[in-house]
């Protein structure tokens, strides 16, 4: 090689590139490739489509997609939500732009869609002047794709999400998501206790997010706790798809700045956010993060007590006497189902009209079915309902889910219609009422103790009830 060097009368460029190219051509030759006929063994994924509404997608990353039978590998659900929009877009780009165009409270997919990118918290732009928010759960990226496809009259079963292992670790117990994730399995039962009084943040779950949105029943609007690598924080956001909605609610608020800050204690950081749809309040933790678990107690405790009194005290000027009302009768009646040692309350299965719960002797006569999921998503398929409706009387009823149930749980259903008639006594059902109890009055005052009352004396007809179809199912036997 050498002498083939000294042979050059010059050396540059082009004698280097034609060296490199002989002792590739040499290296390939002694160091052939070798050949084989092995095929590794394609790897499975958990699937499921659009159209499972009821799948689990909480700390599910995804590996790929297939629509219309093409699959197409993608880093994450943002980037499969992209990559189906445009693709829907470039089939028609009139439904798109039609919606980026609308006015803003026409649909509740307007809010998600602008001819404006300022006008959202984190735009994808699909096309000129089409920008859709990206910054959304995957919960949420899967409603509004849903609701893209039936503008487009696309079939959701087309759409087959092929999902990564759900045991799979990250690499570091330090890595991003699965820190988060660890510190809301940590922090939500937490928060969600400090509201079982509102129910704020009843149906929530951990997830991968660095955020945890709770609601009150005002569209839009939401109560947000926020876990970051070096501070958390409580965002008050007014997200209505009015923007200005969230304007005049913002400027009516911080006219009562002082008297907010005052009950609070704090001083909140008020952003208007002009350039923006939304505007927010905010007050944050410094000092801690979620990759520090000793930080979490602290921060749980922050988000669980500074997000329920800063809720309050906006709520007192959101609310009117009614909703007030309502919200009272609500915490009256989770007090009572908490006080009870004989009812399993399950706050993530509550919201306004609905607090659930179950008995031991009643899940004793219908058992919890794993892995088939209930009509509430879960592996009981009935709740004890105290409805709440009008906010002048209550009262409790049985529901009964017929979803992915057996046939020996329907054969227990159909001997409790046969004592108990539910009036939807059809064959198909899939929901049933067989029993309710007497109605509780609510007064204007709203007397703590006489609603006690008059739960306990529900209760007591649940369990004559109770023991009554037990008897009468154990005859038949």
């Amino acid at each position: 090689m050498n002498q083939k060097i000294a042979a050059k009368q010059s050396w540059g460029l082009p004698e280097l590139e034609e060296r490199n190219k002989e002792m590739l051509e040499l290296a390939m030759e002694i160091w052939a490739c070798p050949a084989t006929d092995f095929i590794p063994a394609e790897k499975e994924f958990d699937s499921c489509t659009l159209d499972d509404e009821n799948y689990d997608l909480t700390g599910r990353d995804i590996a790929k997609y297939s629509y219309l039978n093409a699959e197409q590998p993608v880093t994450s659900w943002t980037d499969m939500f992209e990559h189906v929009v445009k693709f829907l877009h470039q089939k028609d780009k009139s439904i798109l732009t039609g919606l980026a165009y609308s006015p803003k409270n026409n649909t509740e997919l307007a809010v998600y869609v602008s001819d404006n990118e300022s006008e959202l918290r984190s735009a994808l732009k699909i096309d000129d002047h089409v920008f859709v928010e990206k910054n959304t759960s995957t919960a949420l990226k899967m409603s509004i794709l849903r609701r893209i496809f039936a503008l487009y009259e696309a079939d959701p079963m087309d759409l087959v999400f092929y999902l990564k292992n759900a045991d799979a670790k990250k690499s570091s117990d330090a890595s991003r998501y699965e820190s988060r994730r660890r510190y809301w399995e940590y922090a939500l039962p937490i928060i969600q206790k400090q509201h079982i009084h509102r129910g704020t943040f009843s149906g929530c779950n951990p997830t991968t997010s660095n955020t945890e949105s709770g609601s009150f029943g005002i569209s839009g609007f939401s109560i947000n706790c926020v876990a970051n690598y070096d501070n958390a924080r409580i965002d008050f956001y007014l997200g209505n798809s009015d923007t200005t909605k969230n304007k005049s609610t913002f400027d009516m608020l911080y006219q009562h700045r002082n008297e907010i800050e005052g009950k609070l204690g704090i001083s909140l950081s008020w952003d208007r956010a002009d350039h923006c749809k939304a505007s927010w309040m905010s007050y944050k933790l410094d000092g801690v993060g979620i990759a520090n678990e000793s930080d979490w107690p602290r921060m749980a405790r922050f988000h669980a007590e500074c997000s329920d009194k800063i809720s309050s005290a906006m709520l007192e000027y959101l609310l009117d006497d009614k909703e007030k009302r309502m919200a009272v009768i609500v915490g009256i009646l989770r007090e009572w189902a908490q006080s009870r040692n004989d009812v399993n309350l399950d706050i993530v299965r509550c919201n306004r009209t609905y607090t659930r719960f179950t008995t031991d002797e009643m899940s004793r006569l219908l058992p919890d079915i794993p892995d088939a999921p209930s009509g509430w998503n879960t592996d009981n398929h009935y709740f004890y309902e105290i409805v709440n409706r009008n906010g002048k009387t209550t009262y409790i009823q049985l529901a009964i889910s017929s979803k992915n149930i057996t046939d020996v749980f329907r054969g227990i259903c159909d001997k409790i219609n046969k004592y108990y008639p539910a009036k939807a006594g059809i064959e198909d059902w899939q929901w049933r009422y067989p029993f309710k109890t007497a109605a509780v009055e609510m007064n204007e005052q709203l007397n703590k103790e006489e609603i006690f009352a008059g739960l306990d004396a529900c209760l007591a007809e649940i369990h004559a009830f109770e023991a009554d179809i037990a008897s009468k199912i154990s005859g038949e036997n």
